[in-house]
């Protein structure tokens, strides 16, 4: 959508969302997952998901997965639009704001009061990953592994490879925890110092 605006063309967001994602077979694809639910409640950290897409489709994946009561909060893309909007961030007229932005990433980070030097960031897109690193994110990239250039600090193959791969997650991630020694990232008020994930 955000290409299609820079272009020039008006997009109706609401009917982009329901073409493009309430129209998808859900049911076809997704399903209850007990084991990342366990993996989820294990995890003894505040947990966000941020997403492009609209709130609507967020929940309806959420609750087919069994997870929704697994996250604090979710960053749709309406959240981001309103922000944007207020900011004055608009382009031809019409605010698009969206990972990999830069200001997309302020915004969720803003919404949720967490500091990128203390957060997670987990993605399967190898450009938002890079994007999180560049403000100085934890950054996991997801169902790729071996990836060069991908800017992650940790590749699974599945999401379910967590407790493996990162083990300190699931003791609270104080120690080791989501960007310890992470680049100096531009501020963003109000923060926390509690470390944190986000997903995409």
């Amino acid at each position: 959508m955000a290409g299609l605006v820079a272009q020039g063309y008006k997009i109706d967001a609401d009917h982009w969302h329901a073409e493009v994602h309430h129209s998808l077979p859900y049911e076809q694809y997704l399903r209850r997952d007990a084991k990342l639910r366990s993996m989820l409640q294990r995890i003894p950290l505040p947990k966000y998901i941020f997403t492009n897409a609209d709130r609507k489709h967020a929940r309806i994946c959420l609750d087919l997965l069994g997870v929704a009561d697994c996250f604090q909060g979710v960053v749709a893309f309406e959240d981001v639009q309103a922000a944007a909007a207020a900011r004055g961030w608009a382009r031809h007229g019409r605010p698009v704001v969206c990972k990999p932005e830069h200001q997309a990433y302020l915004l969720a980070l803003e919404a949720t009061g967490l500091h990128p030097a203390r957060t997670g960031w987990f993605d399967d897109s190898t450009r938002n990953v890079a994007a999180g690193k560049r403000l100085g994110m934890f950054t996991v990239l997801v169902g790729r592994i071996g990836v060069e250039g991908a800017g992650a600090d940790v590749q699974l193959a599945s999401i379910h490879d967590m407790p493996a791969a990162l083990p300190w997650l699931f003791e609270g991630g104080e120690e080791r925890g989501p960007a310890r020694g992470a680049a100096e990232a531009e501020p963003c008020e109000p923060c926390c110092t509690a470390p944190a994930l986000a997903a995409a």
